[in-house]
């Protein structure tokens, strides 16, 4: 899982169009954000032909975050060519993860 910030968001997230992107907005001191990390890997890599994960750090930065109306952590929005197809707040298990993210495979 890489980290992105503020800088790079836009050409990352936004301008990707050839998958599927996760973001995981948290912190480091958010223990529910400790516990989806591992969730997080796992489902990046066995979906790593068709979903790219990155974890951006609120503390870190704050634009990102404010845009998208993130005031809770773990905050899980997937992107799709730039828009906003689902939003996740809180812990969510990896078979209900899972779940939620093949409803999108079909679209691309």
């Amino acid at each position: 899982m890489t980290e992105i910030y503020d800088k790079n968001f836009d050409e990352e997230v936004l301008k990707k169009t050839i998958s599927l992107v996760l973001v995981d907005f948290s912190a480091a001191w958010c223990q529910p954000c400790k516990m989806m990390e591992p969730v997080l890997r796992n489902l990046e890599e066995k979906f790593k032909d068709t979903l790219i994960v990155y974890k951006y750090d609120v503390e870190k930065g704050h634009n990102v975050a404010g845009n998208y109306g993130v005031t809770s952590l773990p905050t899980l929005i997937l992107f799709e060519g730039g828009k906003v197809l689902w939003v996740q707040t809180g812990l969510i298990s990896q078979a209900k993860l899972e779940d939620k993210f093949k409803e999108y495979l079909p679209f691309l």
